[in-house]
C-alpha cells in the first residue's frame, strides 16, 4: 500500500505535506524476516481498518521544515572552529602546541570531484624544481595515472621517478595495509630501490589492533613559490579517479583505473596559506616520532619484503615553511583523530585526540537551517546521533547522501550500524530527514560535513566511532570570510560552501536541476522529487530492520570500537552490550558454520541491556539517541528478558 506523508496538521497546522514519500508495504511474509507485518518497521504500522500507514504518534514533528522561518547563521569562524581550550579538553587535557587554533586568509579550492584532484595535483607536482620537496601520507598507493583522459602515462611511478631525478624529495608515509599488500609492496620495493636518500617511502602500522592510519595529505613546499597542500578523502589508488558524470567507465577500463566500481564519489581540497604549515606539522609529527614502525609478520606473509629496504624513517629536520600567501579569505581549522586507547602516538598525542568529533558536533550544535553530509557510512555514532536529532528540532533539513557497502565492511555489519544511524531519526523527523543511495556500482567515499552553506568540513574522517575516536585522521573545517552571499532565502551565507553545497545537489541530479534560484526548502523538495524517479541517479534510502542484524551486535565494539579513555555514557552502554554479546557472537558463527544455511541465533537481553536501552543523556526522552537495541522492540512480542530465538536463512 502506497501511503503519503501524513499531514504535519496533525502535529503543527500550518505545516506543508514533503514531495518525498514514505512507502509502506504490506507482507505477511515480512513478519517472519522482519518481525512486522508493514515494512520499514520503524515507520508503519498494520490496522484491519486502515491497513498499513505511517507511525504518526513516533514522531517528535511532522514538519518538512517549510514552516521554520530561514535564519540567518553566524559568519565569524570563531563560532564555528574550536577554540584553544575546547581543543585541549578534545585531547584529555594536553594543549596542542604544535599546531595553531585555526588560521586566517588562506585561499582553499573544494575539488568535488576526483579528476579535479588528480589534474591539480599532478600540475602542482610536475611544476615543482631541484630543492622542492614533497610530503605523503594516505591509506594506499598504486601506480595509478594523475591524468587518464589526457596521457594515461603519467603515472605515480612515472611522475614520482621524474621529480626524484630531478633532485626534488619525497617522503611518504603509508598505512600498511594489510589487506592491501599484494598491491602495495611493489609500491614501496619500487619507490625505495631507488636507493636516493632524497626518497623514502615507509610503511606505518603504528596503529589498534582493527585500526588503521587513515590520513590522506600531500605537502609540496617550494623554494620559488608558496607551498601548497592538499586534504581530504582520495587516495593515490584503484577505481579513485572519475568525473562528475559518472559515465567513464570505458576510459577507466582501458586506463588501469577501474576494478570493482564504474564510479567513484570523493572531496579533496586544495589550500594554499598559513594552514600547510600544520598539514606539514602534522606528517612531521608521525614521520619523526621516536618509535619508528616495523614491517609486520602478517604483511611479511602475504606480500615478500625486501630486506634491504629499511622500514626506519630517515629523520627530517623541523621544517619551516615561512611566510606563506595571506590574501585568501578562508579560515581554516585543521582537526585530527587519534586513539587514546593505543600508546603509539605519545610524542605528540599522549592521550589521543578527538578534535574532528568535537569540529563536528560544535557545527551541528550551531546549525539553523540546513546540515549536509556526504559520507562514505553515516554509521551509529552516538555522540553525532545525539547532536542530530537536537538540532532536528529547529532546522529545516537534514540532507545525507552514502553509497552501497563494499564487501568488506557489509560482512563486518555495517547495513546494521547504518540502520542504528538511520531509522531514529527518520522515526522521529520523518520529513525534515533525507537520505539518498548512489547505484549499487556507484561507490561514495567521502566525508564531508557541510552546516548552513557558512560551515565545510572536508577530510579523511568516516562517520562512524572508529575515524571519530581511533584511526588516524586529519580533516580541514573552512569558513569562507568574504563579504556574505545573499541566497533566495534571502540570508547571507558563505560562497565556498554554498556553491559547494549547490554542485553537489547537482551531480546527484545529473546536473538537471537549476539550483541556484531556489529556496533551500525549494532545492531539497527538488531533490526529493527528482531521487523517486525510476531511473534517478540517487534513491531515497529508508532504514528498514532485518532480522539476521542481530547475528552482527557483537561485533561492533570489534570493528568500530572506541578509541576514547572516557567515552560518554552512551558510548559506555554500547561498549558494555557489546561485550555482554561477543560471546553470542562468537557462537552464532560457529553455528553458521555447523549448519550451513541455516544459523540458530540465540540473542540474550537480559537486564543490563534493557538498561543500555534505558540509558539516557540530559536530552528530552524523544530525543535522546536510541543505543543500537532499539531495533528489536520491531520484533514480534517484548523479548527485553530472557533469551529469544531465531532461525535466519543466511544464503551460504
Amino acid at each position: 500500500m502506497h501511503v503519503r506523508r501524513v499531514s504535519c496538521a496533525i502535529v503543527l497546522a500550518s505545516a506543508a505535506i514533503a514531495d518525498a514519500e514514505i512507502n509502506c508495504t504490506k507482507a505477511f511474509t515480512s513478519l517472519i524476516t522482519a518481525g512486522c507485518i508493514c515494512t520499514p518497521c520503524h515507520l508503519c504500522s498494520f490496522s484491519l481498518v486502515r491497513g498499513c500507514q505511517v507511525i504518526a504518534p513516533n514522531a517528535v514533528t511532522l514538519s518538512d521544515g517549510s514552516d521554520v522561518q530561514p535564519r540567518q547563521p553566524s559568519l565569524d569562524p570563531t563560532d564555528w572552529f574550536l577554540s584553544a581550550d575546547e581543543i585541549t579538553r578534545a585531547r584529555d587535557g594536553v594543549p596542542r602546541n604544535d599546531l595553531q587554533p585555526h588560521t586566517l586568509h588562506n585561499s582553499v579550492t573544494v575539488l568535488p570531484f576526483t579528476n579535479e584532484y588528480f589534474h591539480a595535483l599532478y600540475d602542482d607536482l610536475i611544476q615543482t624544481r631541484s630543492g622542492d620537496a614533497i610530503f605523503v601520507t594516505a591509506w594506499m598507493v598504486r601506480n595509478v595515472p594523475y591524468i587518464p583522459d589526457i596521457d594515461p602515462k603519467q603515472t605515480v611511478e612515472q611522475v614520482w621517478t621524474k621529480l626524484i631525478g630531478n633532485d626534488v624529495a619525497l617522503h611518504a608515509l603509508i598505512f600498511e595495509n594489510t589487506l592491501k599488500a599484494k598491491a602495495l609492496a611493489p609500491m614501496y620495493h619500487w619507490l625505495n630501490g631507488l636507493n636516493r636518500l632524497h626518497a623514502q617511502m615507509v610503511l606505518d602500522n603504528r596503529a589498534p589492533v582493527m585500526g588503521s592510519l587513515h590520513q590522506k595529505a600531500t605537502v609540496i613546499q617550494r623554494k620559488q613559490a608558496a607551498a601548497v597542500a592538499y586534504l581530504g578523502g582520495v587516495d593515490h589508488d584503484v577505481d579513485r579517479w572519475d568525473t562528475k558524470y559518472h559515465n567513464n567507465s570505458g576510459l577507466r577500463h582501458a586506463t588501469g583505473v577501474q576494478k570493482d566500481y564504474n564510479g567513484w564519489v570523493d572531496v579533496h581540497t586544495r589550500i594554499q596559506g598559513a594552514a600547510t604549515q600544520d598539514i606539514l606539522n602534522t606528517f612531521l609529527q608521525r614521520w619523526n616520532d621516536p618509535s619508528p614502525p616495523t614491517i609486520s609478520t602478517v604483511f611479511g606473509l602475504q606480500a615478500s619484503t625486501n630486506e634491504s629496504n629499511s622500514n626506519v624513517p630517515r629523520p627530517l629536520a623541523p621544517l619551516d615553511l615561512g611566510p606563506q600567501p595571506s590574501t585568501g579569505s578562508h579560515a581554516v581549522q585543521i582537526v585530527r583523530t587519534y586513539s587514546c586507547r593505543y600508546d603509539g602516538y605519545n610524542a605528540f598525542a599522549p592521550s589521543g585526540e578527538t578534535t574532528v568529533l568535537a569540529g563536528h558536533l560544535k557545527a551541528i550544535r550551531q546549525a539553523k537551517n540546513v546540515i549536509y553530509i556526504e559520507d562514505q557510512y553515516f554509521i551509529y555514532m552516538p555522540d553525532l546521533l545525539d547532536a542530530l536529532l537536537k538540532a532536528l528540532l529547529s532546522i529545516q533539513r537534514l540532507v545525507v547522501v552514502t553509497g552501497p557497502r563494499g564487501a568488506d565492511s557489509a560482512n563486518a555489519g555495517y547495513d546494521v550500524f547504518l540502520y542504528d544511524m538511520a531509522a531514529p531519526l527518520q522515526d522521529k523527523f520523518p520529513n525534515k530527514v533525507q537520505i539518498y543511495k548512489t547505484p549499487a556500482d556507484i561507490y561514495v567515499h567521502s566525508k564531508v560535513l557541510l552546516v548552513d552553506d557558512v560551515f565545510l568540513s572536508v577530510g579523511s574522517s568516516n562517520w562512524n566511532v572508529r575515524s571519530m575516536t581511533s584511526d588516524a585522521e586529519m580533516a580541514a573545517n573552512i569558513v569562507d570570510t568574504a563579504s556574505g552571499l545573499m541566497t533566495p532565502d534571502h540570508i547571507a551565507v558563505a560562497a565556498l560552501a554554498h556553491n559547494f553545497r549547490l554542485t553537489k545537489f547537482g551531480e546527484f541530479t545529473r546536473f538537471s536541476i537549476d539550483f541556484s534560484n531556489l529556496t533551500l526548502v525549494e532545492g531539497a523538495d527538488a531533490l526529493a522529487k527528482y531521487a523517486s524517479q525510476p531511473t534517478a541517479f540517487v534513491r531515497p534510502f529508508v532504514a528498514e530492520y532485518k532480522q539476521a542484524f542481530d547475528l552482527y551486535e557483537g561485533l561492533r565494539g570489534v570493528v568500530d570500537g572506541d578509541g576514547r579513555c572516557k567515552p560518554k555514557q552512551s558510548s559506555t552502554m554500547v561498549a558494555m552490550a557489546a561485550k555482554q554479546l561477543r560471546a553470542n557472537a562468537a557462537l552464532v558463527l560457529i553455528a553458521m558454520f555447523a549448519v550451513g544455511s541455516t544459523a540458530i541465533a540465540v540473542v540474550f537481553r537480559g537486564r543490563r541491556t534493557t538498561q543500555l536501552r534505558r540509558a539516557v543523556d540530559d536530552s528530552p526522552p524523544l530525543l535522546k539517541a536510541p543505543a543500537p537495541s532499539h531495533r528489536r522492540d520491531h520484533r514480534v512480542g517484548d523479548g527485553r528478558y530472557g533469551a529469544t530465538m531465531h532461525t535466519v536463512n543466511l544464503g551460504i
